[in-house]
């Protein structure tokens, strides 16, 4: 999507994409700093099926 929009495509002119693979990634460190609450069940994918940086 960046690189369409730096090549002068509108962001609102574009569909918005949904993505169902892939692993999750979750920064422990880095969500505490901005003050984001991670919810409970996303911690625990991140556990056993993605990576959790701490």
């Amino acid at each position: 999507m960046a690189v369409r929009i730096l090549k002068g495509e509108r962001p609102g002119q574009m569909a918005v994409n949904d993505y169902h693979q892939g692993e999750p990634v979750l920064n422990l460190k880095q969500a505490c700093k901005l003050g984001i609450k991670v919810p409970a069940d996303f911690q625990r994918e991140a556990e056993q099926h993605g990576t959790v940086f701490k």
